[in-house]
Protein backbone atom coordinates (compact mmCIF):
# COMPACT_ATOMS: atom_id res chain seq x y z
CA UNK A 1 0.00 0.00 0.00
CA UNK A 2 0.92 3.00 -0.27
CA UNK A 3 2.77 5.38 1.80
CA UNK A 4 1.26 8.31 4.15
CA UNK A 5 3.41 10.41 6.26
CA UNK A 6 5.75 8.31 5.72
CA UNK A 7 4.07 4.81 7.09
CA UNK A 8 3.69 1.89 5.40
CA UNK A 9 0.84 -1.17 5.60
CA UNK A 10 0.46 -4.75 5.00
CA UNK A 11 -3.03 -6.45 5.19
CA UNK A 12 -3.70 -10.08 5.84
CA UNK A 13 -6.39 -12.14 5.80
CA UNK A 14 -6.25 -16.09 6.56
CA UNK A 15 -8.40 -19.40 7.01
CA UNK A 16 -8.01 -22.37 8.40
CA UNK A 17 -10.09 -25.28 8.80
CA UNK A 18 -9.23 -28.14 11.12
CA UNK A 19 -10.75 -31.08 11.10
CA UNK A 20 -10.08 -33.75 14.24
CA UNK A 21 -9.60 -37.64 13.59
CA UNK A 22 -10.58 -38.82 17.01
CA UNK A 23 -13.99 -37.85 18.84
CA UNK A 24 -14.60 -35.53 21.48
CA UNK A 25 -15.85 -37.35 24.41
CA UNK A 26 -18.15 -35.38 26.56
CA UNK A 27 -20.42 -36.11 29.84
CA UNK A 28 -17.21 -38.31 31.48
CA UNK A 29 -17.18 -40.27 28.10
CA UNK A 30 -20.59 -40.98 27.23
CA UNK A 31 -21.44 -38.81 24.53
CA UNK A 32 -18.96 -38.45 21.32
CA UNK A 33 -18.74 -35.73 19.10
CA UNK A 34 -16.89 -34.81 15.83
CA UNK A 35 -14.65 -31.69 16.32
CA UNK A 36 -14.08 -29.35 13.44
CA UNK A 37 -12.62 -25.65 13.77
CA UNK A 38 -12.89 -23.05 11.76
CA UNK A 39 -10.54 -20.29 12.11
CA UNK A 40 -10.49 -16.51 10.52
CA UNK A 41 -7.92 -13.83 11.00
CA UNK A 42 -7.01 -10.32 9.48
CA UNK A 43 -3.72 -8.46 10.23
CA UNK A 44 -2.79 -5.00 9.54
CA UNK A 45 0.90 -3.76 10.25
CA UNK A 46 1.96 0.04 9.35
CA UNK A 47 5.68 0.54 9.72
CA UNK A 48 7.96 3.20 9.17
CA UNK A 49 12.00 3.71 8.06
CA UNK A 50 13.81 5.69 10.83
CA UNK A 51 17.25 5.83 10.24
CA UNK A 52 19.66 2.97 8.69
CA UNK A 53 18.36 -0.26 8.68
CA UNK A 54 16.13 0.72 11.77
CA UNK A 55 12.15 0.95 11.82
CA UNK A 56 9.54 1.36 14.14
CA UNK A 57 6.12 -0.88 13.36
CA UNK A 58 3.18 -1.92 15.28
CA UNK A 59 0.95 -4.86 14.27
CA UNK A 60 -2.66 -4.99 15.02
CA UNK A 61 -4.53 -8.68 14.70
CA UNK A 62 -7.83 -10.58 15.30
CA UNK A 63 -8.36 -13.77 15.25
CA UNK A 64 -12.15 -15.84 15.62
CA UNK A 65 -11.94 -19.63 16.30
CA UNK A 66 -15.41 -21.14 15.70
CA UNK A 67 -16.01 -24.82 16.46
CA UNK A 68 -17.97 -27.61 17.11
CA UNK A 69 -17.35 -27.73 20.49
CA UNK A 70 -17.58 -24.58 23.28
CA UNK A 71 -14.54 -24.87 24.93
CA UNK A 72 -12.58 -23.92 21.76
CA UNK A 73 -14.58 -21.04 20.50
CA UNK A 74 -12.98 -18.00 20.86
CA UNK A 75 -11.70 -14.20 19.99
CA UNK A 76 -8.55 -12.73 20.40
CA UNK A 77 -7.53 -8.98 19.57
CA UNK A 78 -3.62 -8.25 20.08
CA UNK A 79 -1.71 -5.37 19.46
CA UNK A 80 2.34 -5.01 19.11
CA UNK A 81 4.64 -2.17 18.40
CA UNK A 82 8.27 -1.86 18.66
CA UNK A 83 11.51 -1.13 16.83
CA UNK A 84 13.34 -3.53 14.53
CA UNK A 85 15.76 -3.85 12.24
CA UNK A 86 15.35 -4.43 8.54
CA UNK A 87 18.16 -6.97 7.17
CA UNK A 88 16.89 -6.12 3.05
CA UNK A 89 19.09 -4.58 0.42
Amino acid sequence: MPSVAGWWTDLRGEYRLSRYKDPYRLNGGTLEIDREDHRYGVAMRAYRRLAGLWRAFIDYSYFRNDSTVDTYDYGRHQVMAGIEISLEK
